[in-house]
């Protein structure tokens, strides 16, 4: 019975689906542009737009290819305002949740 239950449980996990998709700044991002909102806006926006086709992927799928995910999100520079910007994930949490604390850096990207 038991064997059935850990079974069951193991493919319901091959099966889970991404489903949301958050993005949030480091405390240290967060301070630094307080003053400027439009700027972590338009960051986290980005990032969200970049990550949208990994909605309703295999989470197992996803996990393997993390570090193809987190590349699609570090090797991108942004500008805003003429500043250039670009983010590291400090934080990638994964289940059917895709979350990531981001740090945002000034500057292309590396």
């Amino acid at each position: 019975m038991e064997d059935d239950y850990k079974t069951l449980n193991e493919k319901n996990e091959k099966q889970l689906k991404i489903q949301k998709i958050t993005i949030d700044f480091a405390d240290a991002s967060k301070r630094a542009y307080k003053s400027s909102a439009h700027t972590l806006h338009t960051l986290r926006q980005a990032a969200e737009e970049e990550l949208q086709p990994l909605l309703t992927k295999n989470i197992e799928e996803v996990a393997a290819n993390r570090a193809f995910v987190i590349k699609a999100i570090e090797n991108k520079t942004h500008t805003i305002d003429k500043q250039p910007f670009h983010l590291k994930v400090q934080e990638m949490y994964l289940y059917t949740t895709l979350e990531l604390i981001l740090r945002v850096e000034e500057g292309p990207a590396p």
